[in-house]
């Protein structure tokens, strides 16, 4: 609060000594209190975006009703949501990085008002026919409330007894019984809890709604775990998976909210051991895991061979038991194996000596294994398996569905491919996965996209994916027929590039380029290359931004033209290496917190600058960069409270420069003392 007052008080001595013709480095600020007039802050409209083209408006609002001692003063309106905020969150708003201060909004207060503690605008009289109306909407706001938050915090579970499944003899996974067990009230429940009850509340509830199995299952001895569903299944039935019992949690007293449940999760009631008379273990379940064998090409640095194969292996197979499988299977020994698992969207390096359970691998993961050195097992950043990660990020999952067997139901199997690939290039890599009893080749299939309950629009085999239609994990059809091969006419497009520094500077006029829209960016960086007369690798492409200034950098140089977003936008081609596929840029501000110039004694400033400055010169540097940062601080305040006072008392004006002159005298003491040090 002080640290704002004080700027509206530096702005109006400056106003006082423009008029007056007063030299402000001869004399320190005055305070202009005016005591009839005090004008307070309650609003406050702040702009979120990186200029003024475009970005986002909200406002801080005080509550006018508020006292002084009031928990919630101010508040954030910000579209259909308002939140309490601490005016420490208004000061924030000075310099921000991504919003500030747009429009400061004050209301004139009289000063009895201000040190007392009552509401500052007072309650205004209602007639009683609005009063009657505000009632009528606050308590249907309150119903509404109440509902709303029964819906948020309502969960539902489905409750299973042991009863209701058997153990797969091939995965070990819980099985539904094919019998009425599916629909029997008995072995299944679905009920509806309030997420903020204990785990204790729960099982009791539980135990109440199984209350008529005392002779099947004892009740009070039995456990209670979470079981999940499982891709695979076997006929209709779905596969289920013990993933943790809730007395492995600490406390009996946890929310269920904290045990991340979702609505339609399944529970199971048993003794921890005994499925329908059947004996359970972790040891009895198997998972089919894919194994990818990673090796560097000798011919090509680029490139990753790959030797896939599946791997069936017990959950409770520890990471050490692993790497001997492994190194049985790729002769890679363990000590020089590095495991990562890849996931859709992350790879991690597997360490440790856990279990698969543990380390979260279930049935249908994904585990890349390649040889390093010891010392470079933790280190994965320059792995093959990160190059092919970063590969497997731009590609999307395909599911194809294999009309052309003829079974039913139909054969599903899934593919990589670039969003680009065109579907002759995707019937290479689908051809290997379909039976070769068929005598099927690319002129006797074809690919159609999926409709629901009919058949969709054929694919043309010169197309990309993506100029389909197709997206990330969509269903295609692939079936026996004649395919549709029209090609697209070849037509010239024209990019604009110009020359430039890494800092931005321009090296050239800009220039314009004809190139074939059927060729990749690379072709179109060589021909700038020819132009400027640099060797290619060691300049690279960027966008630019709606000044012309570069941006972000293009690091899929394999994209073709037609596919790409740079058309018709400048570039900008610059020196340096190109960034590997898939870097993003990542632009940092770096702001400082205002400095409180009113409340640092001249006499501490002093004795600072003269034990940090070396010389006579390094100190006038200095103070003169203080009285800058005392002009800045004019535009970089926003103040609660303004007091004004019209002080013209000409003594007050002799005093000041006595203490200026005084103050002059000690700063040429202590640079006759630099000197002499010197």
């Amino acid at each position: 609060k002080d640290y704002l007052e004080n700027s509206v008080r530096h702005k109006l001595a400056h106003r006082r000594n423009v008029e007056l013709g007063v030299d402000e480095k001869s004399i320190q600020i005055a305070e202009f209190i005016c005591e009839d007039q005090m004008y307070q802050l309650f609003a406050v409209v702040i702009h979120r975006g990186k200029n003024a083209g475009f970005g986002h408006y909200h406002a801080y609002i005080r509550n006018l009703l508020s006292t002084n001692d009031s928990k919630d003063i101010w508040f954030d309106f910000d579209d259909s949501r308002v939140t309490p905020i601490s005016e420490q969150d208004i000061q924030k708003q000075f310099g921000g990085a991504n919003e500030c201060a747009y429009m400061l909004i004050y209301r004139r207060v009289p000063n009895d008002l201000l040190n007392q503690n009552i509401p500052l605008l007072p309650l205004p009289p209602i007639p009683n026919l609005l009063k009657d109306e505000i009632e009528k909407i606050n308590n249907k706001l309150e119903v509404e409330r109440i509902e709303w938050s029964i819906r948020v915090n309502t969960l539902e579970l489905i409750i299973y007894t042991s009863f209701h499944f058997l153990i797969s003899p091939d995965t070990g996974y819980l099985c539904e019984i094919n019998s009425d067990y599916n629909t029997n009230e008995s072995t299944r429940k679905r009920i509806s809890i309030d997420k903020r009850i204990t785990i204790e509340e729960l099982r009791n509830l539980i135990y109440q709604q199984f209350d008529g199995l005392e002779n099947q299952i004892k009740i009070q001895n039995s456990k209670i775990c979470i079981i999940e569903p499982r891709a695979a299944r076997t006929g209709s039935n779905t596969n289920y998976r013990v993933t943790k019992d809730l007395e492995e949690f600490n406390s009996t007293s946890m929310l269920i909210s904290n045990l991340n449940l979702k609505n339609g999760d399944t529970l199971m009631v048993w003794d921890g051991k005994i499925i329908n008379d059947q004996s359970w273990s972790r040891d009895s379940i198997k998972i089919t895991i894919k194994i990818q064998h990673l090796i560097k090409s000798e011919i090509k640095e680029t490139e990753i061979k790959l030797n896939e194969f599946p791997l069936i292996i017990s959950e409770v197979c520890s990471l050490v038991d692993l790497r001997k499988i492994l190194e049985e299977k790729t002769l890679i020994p363990g000590s020089n194996q590095l495991i990562c698992h890849m996931e859709l969207k992350s790879l991690r390096p597997l360490r440790g000596d856990g279990t698969l359970f543990d380390l979260d691998i279930s049935h249908g993961a994904t585990l890349t294994v390649e040889q390093r050195e010891p010392d470079a097992i933790s280190i994965i950043s320059d792995s093959l398996a990160q190059k092919r990660f970063q590969d497997y990020l731009h590609k999307w999952q395909l599911f194809i569905a294999d009309e052309c067997t003829g079974k039913f139901p139909v054969p599903t199997f899934t593919i990589m491919a670039d969003k680009y690939t065109t579907f002759l290039q995707l019937k290479k890599d689908v051809l290997m996965l379909l039976p070769k009893n068929l005598d099927l080749n690319e002129d006797n299939i074809r690919f159609r996209k999926y409709a629901l309950g009919g058949q969709g629009p054929i694919c043309n085999d010169s197309n990309s994916l993506a100029d389909a239609g197709i997206e990330n994990m969509q269903r295609i059809v692939v079936e026996k027929g004649e395919p549709l091969r029209k090609m697209s006419l070849k037509t010239n497009i024209k990019v604009n590039i110009i020359h430039g520094s890494e800092n931005g500077e321009r090296l050239s006029d800009r220039i314009e380029l004809e190139v074939d829209r059927d060729l990749p960016i690379s072709v179109l960086k060589s021909m700038a290359s020819e132009i400027f007369n640099v060797m290619p690798n060691e300049y690279r492409l960027r966008k630019t931004d709606m000044w012309e200034h570069p941006s972000d950098f293009i690091t899929d140089e394999d994209t073709l033209l037609k596919n790409s977003d740079i058309i018709n936008i400048l570039l900008w081609f610059e020196k340096g290496k190109t960034p590997v596929k898939g870097t993003v840029q990542m632009r940092i501000h770096v702001f400082t917190a205002p400095i409180n110039i009113f409340s640092i004694n001249l006499s501490n400033q002093l004795n600072a600058l003269e034990e940090n400055s070396n010389n006579n010169e390094s100190l006038k540097v200095q103070i003169e960069n203080n009285e800058q940062l005392v002009e800045k601080t004019e535009n970089s305040n926003i103040i609660t409270n303004i007091n004004q006072q019209s002080l013209t008392n000409s003594n007050n004006n002799n005093e000041l420069n006595n203490n200026n002159n005084n103050n002059n005298n000690n700063l040429n003491n202590r640079t006759n003392n630099n000197n002499n040090r010197n």
